[in-house]
Parts: C-alpha cells; sequence; structure tokens
C-alpha cells in the first residue's frame, strides 16, 4: 500500500486495510532508513546505470529526472540516496522475501479529523486508539534486503535495453 493512498484518501486505504485478504504494508520508515541505503538511487548508481546501459531511455530518462530527487532526500532528509518505497512495493508482488515482516495483524486508517487522520495503525494488543476488532490479515515490512531489491531493479531496467538492429545483406 503506497503512504500516499494513505494520506491523501485515508477512507480508500481503510476500505484496503480491512479487506479480507492478506496483505504486506511497506512503512516508509523501512525504506528511508539508512540502514538499507543500498536499496536508494544515488547520483553512483545513476551513473553506474548509465554507464552498463548505453542505449536505454528509460534509465536516460531516470537520469536526467531523478538526481534532484537524490539531492533532496540527501540534503534535507539525511538520506544517502532516494528511497524507492513505491518500487519496493511493486517488487513484492513477484519476490515477497525481499521483506522480513511481522505475524499478521489488524491495521485500520484513523479517519478522524485532525493531525491523526490518514494514520495507520497497527493493533498489537492493547490500544489508547479506539477500535482493534478486525481480521488480521495485515503483515508489516520490518526489514528489507536492499543489495537484492537493487540488483532486481537493475535488471528490471536492463529489460529496456535497445539492440543493434539486425544488418542484411542484399
Amino acid at each position: 500500500m503506497s503512504g500516499a493512498l494513505r494520506a491523501e484518501r485515508p477512507e480508500a486505504a481503510r476500505i484496503v486495510l480491512n479487506a479480507d485478504v492478506d496483505k504486506v504494508l511497506v512503512p516508509l520508515d523501512v525504506c528511508e532508513d539508512n540502514r538499507v541505503a543500498d536499496s536508494m538511487l544515488t547520483r553512483d548508481g545513476l551513473a553506474d546505470m548509465t554507464a552498463v546501459m548505453r542505449d536505454n531511455p528509460v534509465v536516460a530518462m531516470i537520469r536526467d529526472t531523478f538526481p534532484i530527487y537524490i539531492d533532496i532526500w540527501r540534503e534535507f532528509f539525511g538520506l544517502v540516496g532516494f528511497p524507492m518505497d513505491d518500487v519496493i512495493t511493486v517488487a513484492l508482488c513477484f519476490a515477497p522475501d525481499l521483506v522480513t515482516t511481522t505475524e499478521p495483524l489488524f491495521a485500520d486508517v484513523v479517519l478522524d479529523k485532525g493531525v491523526a487522520r490518514g494514520q495507520t495503525v497497527a493493533y498489537r494488543g492493547h490500544q489508547i486508539l479506539p477500535g482493534g476488532e478486525g481480521a488480521k490479515t495485515t503483515r508489516i515490512a520490518n526489514g528489507l534486503d536492499g543489495r537484492r531489491f537493487l540488483s532486481i531493479f537493475k535488471a528490471a531496467m536492463a529489460c529496456y535495453e535497445r539492440t543493434a538492429a539486425p544488418t542484411t545483406k542484399a
């Protein structure tokens, strides 16, 4: 589940979290942690990708667009690079073992007006917030294999590499 969904559409996030299906919630604090810096996009990583994938329009777009984001996350938030939280969440669709998780628990979204609106609450027992009744179908990521994720990301980007056009002899 994307953090943007929770913040901008908390009602939709509540529907997703309360759905009776197994889910993995990837909190931003997992992706935005310098302990998993090897999962972040850095200027060095961009240079490496550009050197290896020379004729790749997707990598060229990333190279041209992302330096400002990398700099913002480094300068304003003290991170080593750009945390790719949404990309990590998508990667879990085919590599769910990229993250370690909690046991399944009930999670909900605060809908009340005020500063807590849109916040996700994971019920781990007695809570000071009201509620807490629901199916335990949400596991929360608490660790990330950053190197493996970045390797998968780079391999996916390499799929867009252009190959030399075949030559035909007339």
